[in-house]
């Protein structure tokens, strides 16, 4: 391997049991059999494989910090995926509130994000969104951009 590979590592669970997979396209270039995943179990995984400039991780608590302590040059980044899995947790499909509402909004504009200027303008409203600002907010505040333009700005960038 020559480290410009750039590879999706994930666990998945069967009965119980967790496998940590590292893949790139459809080829499985590492894998481990664990309990469950951990810190010290993906740092063995990750140390099988050669530093790639890019690497797509799931999230996971357990491999924060893997990828940082063996592959530092390595630029990674957050799955798609897994990310939506976390709004869909965390969000509901349909939130009640209007801070739900926008949130999942802005969460579900990122899907559509396909260049530089638009990851930057979503980024800029990720950044300025803030629950306590939108129209059914704690504090009963207005928006300093109402949830409607703020759609429509997203709407624009994307």
């Amino acid at each position: 391997m020559t480290g410009e590979i750039h590879p999706v590592v994930d666990g998945t669970y069967f009965n119980g049991w967790c496998v940590l997979v590292a893949y790139a396209g459809r080829h499985v270039i590492a894998w481990q059999w664990c309990d469950r995943e951990k810190h010290a179990l993906w740092a063995a995984l990750l140390q099988q494989i050669p530093a790639p400039l890019v690497a797509v991780v799931d999230g996971h608590k357990g491999l924060e910090s893997a990828p940082r302590e063996h592959w530092p040059e390595t630029k990674v980044r957050r799955c798609l995926f897994h990310i939506r899995q976390n709004i869909r947790t965390h969000l509901m499909m349909r939130p009640k509130l209007e801070a739900g509402k926008e949130l999942l909004a802005l969460a579900k504009a990122l899907t559509h994000v396909t260049d530089l200027d638009q990851a930057a303008a979503w980024t800029g409203e990720f950044a300025t969104w803030r629950p306590d600002q939108s129209a059914g907010g704690r504090n009963q505040r207005r928006a300093q951009t109402p949830s409607s333009k703020r759609k429509l700005r997203l709407k624009k960038a994307m």
